[in-house]
């Protein structure tokens, strides 16, 4: 199974979020003047002379466009498009790379690239720089200054190898929280915020605002939240104290929206569940993927909980994965094991969880047993088991696979790893979207 998602992300390593296009000039005296203002802000030097390059939008379009298609083979893009189906991210008949590719497409201002070590303007006109390219362009020099010390693929590359969305959203909040600081320090520094907010006002923002929740939650997270969590920690013992983060990221969600998890040392906790294929005949893998506190609540908000319903359930996460399956006749199945800190924390994410997903499979979820929960939907087969702070939840489009599905977790052990069937995409840029202040 490739690593589409990762890879599809990857493109957008780094997203200050600007909507709305950039007017970049090639003057070498303003690229120096703000690369060491980045230095400056973020305190440590570029070891190396930078390589700017500036593109037009419709050159970064077509790039766009077809390094998503180089890294990613069509069936890839297919099961992802399935799972996201499945699990209720986008309608059937929605084009999952359509909507990517023109969202980056449309939004980006510019990216440092890790692999080239370039770092590319994307220009649109030939007038003098605003705020917002000025910042952004601190951004993602800062970005560079971050590679050249402590190496973005050295940290990033065991996030894309462990194939799971929590671990690589928690190391893309480091990167992005870092650089959103730095960028953040030289606007204040040079009393720019108020020309940023009302550069703002003219921006189109539709792109982002007009994106499914779970692309808009999950682009947006590691700038919010990143730089929430960076600042933590610069507050309490300045750059030094972020320049160790580096040497020991973090690898939860939960981590980087509560920093006394990562000072603690708290991890996620092993899970029990098996991978159905190996008993269910016919069936492959789609997707195995650990969620981790971001995508639960996520999956929560998606299925119609509020904002503070969602996070309140999904705060006490300890551990989770699971795996969605298909067959040669195109049903989907999913089994999702999660563990919670306390049996409370447990019961509050299965009352959310039973809410959400009766609203969005259409049914109701009756008890059948003190520790089980069974779903009546005309469309829809699931079951949500539930023990302490243990609950796992099986949705199928079939009653027979219901079944299959429960039975293949009968004896399962903890934490199991789905095996790579191909290697994770090399190259991966830093993206600067503009993120709007609220």
């Amino acid at each position: 199974m490739a690593n589409w998602k990762h890879s599809l992300a990857g493109v957008a390593l780094a997203v200050t979020v600007a909507i709305g296009g950039t007017s970049a000039l090639a003057d070498t005296d303003l690229f120096s003047e703000l690369e060491q203002a980045a230095q400056d802000s973020r305190e440590l030097n570029l070891l190396q002379p930078l390589d700017v390059t500036t593109i037009t939008r419709q050159e970064y379009a077509e790039i766009n466009q077809q390094q998503i298609e180089e890294e990613n083979p069509a069936e890839d893009i297919a099961d992802w498009q399935q799972v996201l189906v499945f699990l209720g991210y986008i309608a059937p008949g929605d084009d999952i790379l359509q909507i990517y590719t023109d969202l980056m497409s449309g939004q980006v201002l510019g990216f440092y690239d890790s692999e080239t070590k370039e770092l590319v303007v994307i220009s649109t006109s030939e007038s003098e720089w605003n705020v917002t390219d000025k910042s952004t362009f601190v951004h993602e020099t800062t970005h560079a200054i971050q590679d050249q010390h402590f190496g973005i693929r050295t940290v990033l590359d065991p996030a894309l190898e462990s194939r799971t969305d929590d671990h690589y959203y928690a190391v893309l909040s480091l990167i992005e929280g870092d650089a959103t600081i730095s960028e953040t320090i030289y606007l204040v520094r040079n009393d720019l915020i108020d020309q940023l907010i009302e550069e703002q006002k003219d921006m189109d923002f539709s792109g982002i605002d007009s994106a499914p929740l779970f692309l808009q939650e999950t682009l947006l997270f590691p700038y919010n939240q990143g730089a929430e969590f960076v600042v933590h920690f610069w507050q309490i013992g300045g750059w030094n104290a972020v320049n160790q983060i580096w040497e020991n990221p973090p690898t939860t969600t939960e981590q980087i929206l509560h920093p006394e998890k990562y000072e603690e040392g708290e991890g996620a906790k092993p899970v029990a569940i098996a991978d159905p294929t190996e008993s269910m005949s016919d069936w492959r893998l789609l997707e195995y993927n650990e969620n981790g506190e971001l995508v639960t609540k996520i999956f929560l908000l998606n299925g119609g909980a509020s904002d503070r319903e969602a996070s309140s359930a999904a705060e006490g996460w300890g551990g989770d994965a699971h795996y969605v399956i298909t067959d040669d006749e195109g049903q989907t199945a999913m089994v999702w094991a999660s563990t919670w800190d306390t049996e409370e924390d447990a019961q509050e994410f299965l009352g959310t969880l039973v809410e959400a997903e009766s609203n969005r499979l259409t049914g109701t979820f009756d008890e059948v047993d003190s520790t089980t929960l069974r779903l009546t939907s005309d469309d829809w087969y699931a079951e949500i088991h539930h023990d302490g702070a243990d609950v796992t939840y099986f949705v199928a489009q079939s009653s027979d696979t219901l079944e299959q599905l429960i039975a293949s977790q009968e004896g399962a052990t903890a934490s199991p790893k789905a095996t790579p069937e191909k290697d994770p995409a090399t190259p991966v840029a830093s993206v600067s979207f503009w993120v709007r202040e609220e």
